[in-house]
């Protein structure tokens, strides 16, 4: 096993999370050099910067240090480390780092640097690609090797995301003899992919909010990919990304893709198959893979778009396909409306295309559309979807794939933006709407609309545990802790939390006012449930002492499940968060044995000790059965000094009457005395007294 091997190895197990003192070299995982100082743009990913490595021996790495608005495929990453294919990148290791120029932590994942250089320079456009090379060339160079990355990610049920052009290289080899795939985990699934390569359903969605996507994506972007090698000429030359997809919605993607271009021989079939834009019939794998075999396969009938004999006239551009209306629709929305409200649009469907059923949804969609805030856009949403059911839900300023909300909505949330359209589309049930209008069944609707339903119910609830942050972590499982005061550092998992609350502690100019928001809760009810479900009575409690018991008891539990020995940040600073506990203690002597035992145990990093003393149900009842003791004999007391009072209010006779009631007492006993005496004298001696 190579020591690449190993690393990997070790990447299954656990990530990394380092420091170093140096600006110029950064210490990963005791095995890795990252060197900030030594750029390399060839490899950046969009936004996702990458930097020069090596491990201690001197193998050549790369780093690609992760933006945090954009989540990464965290639940991917471990998948790729053992996909072992030599026409792909490599990932070696990931983890966190702190970054001393932006001075905070930044999570890297390390590749083998063995890609080589990217076969486009960076300054082509990739929708404008035609590179002219030979079809001979083109299968020993390019398709084989692809074909054989697409059969292993069949194999690992893994979905790359991101095969384009511009993500080839040339693996160090002279004139392209055999390209390698580059990355596709940095970001959110196809978020650096270029409309062009991807199919028109998800191309039409933010690059963030397309989801992870299907294997027949793949297929699909492959498809292009090879068209554009093939290619000497474009001819969607200089058209935008949305006149990129609305001619692909027009004429279908190969046609769009190769137009009238000199492209002959056994090829042809394989750009038909998978370019085909019904995924039905586009191509799988195994077709892929007969074909290459040598294999004839059966034609792919072309997808069939209706067309309407008549155009419609809309915000000045005349239309003939109701899908590409559904792409423009938004573009003026009191124009739409005017067109949908006035029945004009149901009369050019009846009479133009001929398509009750079409008409039919359309009426359902303005039935659906609920008057009040918004209608007007509420309204436009639903009948875009009627239009064009594969159309991504486009709300206002968003437009995503039901998978993609959750890395939308995290973006949206770091970046600050306004997340009112994330909320209309979850309270009007957008998602189960899209899903009602698909015309194939979708083979996880369950997962879908029950996932959906439960976010549904966070939004509308207020209390700590619910809201928008809750959506946020349980539509996105992999995105950091958004809370503000993590904002230097990255928190992804419970041990991180616990090593930057550990951190934190150590600087009391750092620590927050509190332990827990609704950020922190939010994302342990996704990463630490059991721990944190407990307790959420005390955390949305108005009574401080309950927060923090609640608050200790989690940081308590968690030090225990995650096995985390030293925590002496927290704990000194829990010495001084749990103050309110102590006013809850009614006996001032054993108030200030207890915090004396809690300051001891400031340097400890046990959290469960400082819990056992603090959280004990025996000394609670104790204590408070002695304050209620001591209530009763205070208040009697009370009562006495009151009986007291009353007497002395007159000095002259006080006194008289216990003194009488006294002497009766003592006459009485004396008077028993006597006669005791005397009967006794009698029965005895027998003798009279008298």
């Amino acid at each position: 096993m190579t020591d690449a091997d190993d690393m990997v190895e070790e990447t299954k197990n656990k990530e990394q999370s380092s420091y170093s003192g140096r600006s110029d070299v950064i210490e990963f995982d005791n095995s890795i050099k990252i060197y900030p100082s030594k750029r390399l743009p060839h490899l950046d990913r969009s936004v996702v910067k990458a930097y020069a490595a090596s491990t201690r021996q001197g193998k050549s790495l790369f780093a690609l240090v992760c933006d945090k608005s954009l989540v990464p495929r965290f639940s991917n990453i471990f998948g790729f480390a053992s996909f072992n294919n030599l026409s792909m990148a490599r990932i070696i290791s990931s983890g966190i780092v702190y970054w001393p120029s932006a001075k905070e932590e930044k999570y890297v994942i390390i590749f083998e640097d063995n890609l080589g250089k990217p076969i486009l320079s960076g300054d082509i456009n990739p929708n404008s690609v035609a590179l002219g090379i030979k079809y001979e060339k083109v299968l020993d160079s390019i398709i084989t090797p692809l074909v054989s990355v697409l059969v292993d990610l069949r194999n690992s049920d893994l979905i790359h995301g991101s095969i384009s052009t511009s993500n080839l290289f040339d693996g160090n080899s002279s004139n392209i003899e055999k390209v390698m795939l580059g990355e596709c985990v940095s970001t959110p699934a196809s978020y650096c992919q270029p409309v062009l390569y991807e199919p028109i359903e998800r191309a039409l969605c933010d690059p963030e909010a397309r989801g992870v996507g299907t294997i027949a994506d793949d297929v699909y972007s492959f498809g292009v990919t090879i068209a554009t090698i093939l290619r000497s000429n474009n001819p969607l030359s200089g058209a935008s990304d949305r006149e990129i997809i609305k001619h692909k919605i027009d004429v279908g993607s190969y046609l769009a893709l190769i137009g009238n271009g000199k492209i002959t021989g056994p090829v042809l079939e394989l750009l038909r198959g998978t370019l085909h834009d019904d995924v039905s019939q586009r191509w799988s794998v195994d077709d892929i893979e007969a074909w290459i075999d040598g294999r004839r396969l059966s034609p792919k009938q072309a997808i069939k778009r209706n067309k309407a004999n008549r155009p419609l006239l809309f915000n000045g551009n005349k239309y003939i396909r109701p899908q590409i209306l559904a792409v423009d629709l938004a573009d003026n929305i009191s124009e739409a409306a005017q067109l949908i409200e006035s029945g004009g649009l149901n009369r050019w469907i009846v009479r133009s295309l001929s398509d009750s059923s079409l008409d039919e949804k359309i009426e359902e969609a303005i039935d659906l559309s609920e008057k009040g805030n918004n209608y007007l856009e509420k309204l436009v949403a639903k009948v875009s979807i009627a239009l064009f059911p594969s159309f991504p839900i486009s709300y206002k300023k968003i437009a995503f794939h039901p998978y993609g909300f959750g890395t939308s909505l995290a973006k949206a949330i770091f970046d600050k933006s306004d997340i009112s359209s994330y909320v209309d589309v979850l309270n009007q049930n957008f998602v189960m709407y899209w899903v009602n209008m698909q015309s194939d069944i979708l083979p996880d609707i369950v997962h879908i609309t029950s996932k959906f339903d439960a976010a549904r119910n966070y939004v509308q609830q207020n209390n700590l545990a619910f809201g928008i942050e809750r959506v946020l972590y349980h539509m996105c499982p992999d995105a950091p802790c958004y809370s503000d005061k993590f904002s230097d550092y990255y928190v992804r998992t419970a041990e991180d939390l616990l090593r930057v609350y550990n951190i934190l502690g150590k600087d009391k100019n750092k620590r927050p006012v509190k332990f827990m928001d609704r950020h922190v809760i939010a994302f342990l009810l996704v990463h630490e449930k059991k721990v944190i479900e407990s307790n959420l009575v005390g955390l949305n409690s108005a009574d401080e002492h309950r927060v923090v018991l609640a608050t200790l008891r989690i940081l308590g539990e968690m030090q225990r499940k995650l096995r985390v020995k030293k925590l002496e940040g927290i704990t000194d600073w829990l010495a001084d968060y749990v103050e309110p506990l102590y006013e809850r203690i009614h006996d001032r002597d054993e108030r200030g044995k207890i915090k004396d035992k809690i300051n001891k145990l400031r340097d400890s990093g046990d959290i469960r000790k400082m819990l056992d003393i603090l959280d004990n149900d025996n000394k609670r009842v104790e204590d408070y059965n002695n304050f209620q003791n001591a209530m009763v004999e205070y208040k009697n007391l009370v009562y006495e000094r009151e009986q007291l009072r009353r007497k002395l209010v007159n000095k002259n006779t006080y006194g008289v009457g216990i003194g009488r009631e006294w002497a009766a007492v003592v006459s009485g006993i004396i008077s028993m005395i006597v006669v005791m005496a005397l009967l006794f004298i009698y029965l005895v001696k027998g003798e009279s007294v008298f």
